[in-house]
Protein backbone atom coordinates (compact mmCIF):
# COMPACT_ATOMS: atom_id res chain seq x y z
CA UNK A 1 0.00 0.00 0.00
CA UNK A 2 1.64 3.18 -0.70
CA UNK A 3 1.16 6.04 1.37
CA UNK A 4 0.29 9.72 -0.50
CA UNK A 5 2.58 11.65 1.60
CA UNK A 6 1.26 15.25 0.47
CA UNK A 7 -2.32 14.16 2.52
CA UNK A 8 -0.21 12.68 5.28
CA UNK A 9 1.54 16.15 5.47
CA UNK A 10 -1.77 17.59 5.68
CA UNK A 11 -3.42 15.40 8.08
CA UNK A 12 -0.91 16.59 10.98
CA UNK A 13 -0.92 19.99 9.95
CA UNK A 14 -4.71 19.84 10.44
CA UNK A 15 -4.40 18.31 13.54
CA UNK A 16 -1.70 20.50 14.63
CA UNK A 17 -3.53 23.79 14.14
CA UNK A 18 -6.82 22.28 15.45
CA UNK A 19 -4.87 21.43 18.82
CA UNK A 20 -3.41 25.47 18.55
CA UNK A 21 -7.88 26.36 18.16
CA UNK A 22 -8.83 24.00 21.42
CA UNK A 23 -5.99 25.59 23.26
CA UNK A 24 -7.27 28.80 22.54
CA UNK A 25 -10.96 28.01 23.09
CA UNK A 26 -9.90 26.63 26.46
CA UNK A 27 -7.97 29.71 27.10
CA UNK A 28 -11.13 32.02 26.47
CA UNK A 29 -12.76 29.60 28.30
CA UNK A 30 -11.07 30.05 31.21
CA UNK A 31 -10.77 34.27 30.39
CA UNK A 32 -14.85 34.43 30.23
CA UNK A 33 -15.26 32.31 33.35
CA UNK A 34 -13.49 34.42 35.52
CA UNK A 35 -14.58 37.67 34.27
CA UNK A 36 -16.81 39.66 36.64
CA UNK A 37 -18.58 42.74 36.69
CA UNK A 38 -15.26 44.47 37.13
CA UNK A 39 -14.45 43.46 33.49
CA UNK A 40 -15.42 45.87 30.98
CA UNK A 41 -17.90 44.94 28.67
CA UNK A 42 -15.77 45.20 25.01
CA UNK A 43 -13.31 42.67 26.77
CA UNK A 44 -16.15 39.76 27.92
CA UNK A 45 -17.22 40.40 24.32
CA UNK A 46 -14.00 40.17 22.64
CA UNK A 47 -13.48 36.59 25.02
CA UNK A 48 -16.85 35.46 23.81
CA UNK A 49 -16.51 36.29 20.42
CA UNK A 50 -12.86 34.58 19.87
CA UNK A 51 -14.81 31.59 21.47
CA UNK A 52 -17.70 31.99 19.43
CA UNK A 53 -15.02 32.42 16.32
CA UNK A 54 -12.67 29.23 17.43
CA UNK A 55 -15.72 26.88 18.16
CA UNK A 56 -16.86 27.03 14.43
CA UNK A 57 -12.61 26.85 13.11
CA UNK A 58 -12.82 23.28 15.41
CA UNK A 59 -15.89 21.83 13.85
CA UNK A 60 -14.46 22.57 10.18
CA UNK A 61 -11.05 21.22 11.16
CA UNK A 62 -12.22 18.33 12.82
CA UNK A 63 -14.59 17.51 9.63
CA UNK A 64 -11.20 18.36 7.35
CA UNK A 65 -9.25 15.86 9.49
CA UNK A 66 -12.25 13.51 9.29
CA UNK A 67 -11.66 13.75 5.22
CA UNK A 68 -8.16 13.01 5.18
CA UNK A 69 -8.24 10.37 7.45
CA UNK A 70 -10.84 9.15 5.43
CA UNK A 71 -8.75 9.35 1.82
CA UNK A 72 -5.75 7.94 3.93
CA UNK A 73 -7.82 4.84 4.95
CA UNK A 74 -7.70 4.94 8.36
CA UNK A 75 -11.01 6.10 9.02
CA UNK A 76 -14.26 5.19 7.82
CA UNK A 77 -16.19 7.17 5.83
CA UNK A 78 -19.83 8.49 7.11
CA UNK A 79 -22.19 9.60 4.24
CA UNK A 80 -24.41 11.90 6.80
CA UNK A 81 -21.34 14.22 7.11
CA UNK A 82 -20.90 15.25 4.01
CA UNK A 83 -22.66 17.83 1.49
CA UNK A 84 -25.11 20.76 2.09
CA UNK A 85 -26.16 20.96 5.27
CA UNK A 86 -28.50 24.05 6.76
CA UNK A 87 -28.27 25.79 10.53
CA UNK A 88 -30.66 27.66 11.81
CA UNK A 89 -29.63 30.88 12.97
CA UNK A 90 -30.99 33.97 15.17
CA UNK A 91 -33.73 36.05 13.42
CA UNK A 92 -34.88 33.16 11.91
CA UNK A 93 -31.89 33.07 9.40
CA UNK A 94 -30.49 29.71 7.87
CA UNK A 95 -27.16 29.50 7.23
CA UNK A 96 -26.44 26.97 4.12
CA UNK A 97 -22.53 25.61 3.90
CA UNK A 98 -21.25 23.07 2.13
CA UNK A 99 -19.09 19.89 4.13
CA UNK A 100 -16.92 18.38 1.43
CA UNK A 101 -16.93 14.84 0.53
CA UNK A 102 -13.67 12.85 1.31
CA UNK A 103 -11.57 12.30 -2.48
CA UNK A 104 -12.26 8.55 -3.89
Amino acid sequence: MKVDTKKLDALIKCAKYLKKLEDSYQRNSSVAAIMNADTSIKKRNAAFNKMETDAEAIEDQLHELHCLAVELGVADRDDSRYGEKIVAGGRGIERRFYKREPMS
